[in-house]
């Protein structure tokens, strides 16, 4: 993009004064790998089109492994506090972690067991993917125009959100700046507004 003079300014004076329809016009996709339960906070935006894999349609092929989402030590919190009203901490030692993270594999792999024996008894496809939990990592294609992906990194990159979502959303934010670095610029100069 060649930005003639004058451009820059008028391109922070719209970000500052949120005259935002001129960022509807520069659209982005990004394909996403992570877990139901992260997908469903994400698709809480509803600005975004979305296209994911789905069980229902596509069964995993024999040489093709299910992935389900397991913290690492860095990643496994404790809540401490009320809702809406706390903080998070550390596992307290290594063998507490370890004790955590078995927990999952035993239930993933469980849960997937009984997925595909139901598929082996015939059951629809829709009707037994039920029993898969919400740490079976998904894939799925996000569109967005550069106002929305703003307005979802105001959200999701921030100090609240899920460090699991927040993880992603730095990415995201790091190919926005990238693509277009002017206007990424300016939305950060004037305080990552919500446009």
């Amino acid at each position: 993009l060649d930005l003639q003079k004058g451009d820059l300014g008028r391109l922070n004076r719209l970000m500052k004064d949120k005259h935002a329809s001129v960022f509807e016009h520069c659209v982005m996709t990004f394909f996403v790998k992570t877990s139901l339960a992260v997908r469903s906070q994400w698709h809480r935006h509803r600005t975004q089109s979305f296209n994911e894999y789905s069980l229902r349609y596509k069964e995993l092929s024999e040489d093709e492994e299910p992935e389900f989402y397991i913290p690492d030590a860095e990643h496994l919190r404790m809540k401490v506090g009320k809702t809406m009203d706390f903080t998070f901490t550390s596992l307290d030692s290594p063998e507490q972690v370890e004790e955590v993270q078995k927990a999952f594999v035993i239930i993933y792999e469980g849960s997937y067991e009984m997925y595909i024996h139901l598929v082996e008894l015939g059951i629809a496809p829709e009707q037994a993917r039920l029993v898969i939990p919400v740490g079976f990592m998904t894939r799925f294609y996000a569109t967005a125009n550069l106002r929305n992906w703003f307005n979802f990194l105001v959200l999701r990159n921030a100090p609240p959100a899920m460090m699991e979502i927040r993880e992603l959303a730095e990415d995201i934010e790091e190919h926005i700046s990238q693509v277009f670095p002017e206007t990424y610029k300016a939305w950060v100069a004037n305080g990552r507004p919500q446009l």
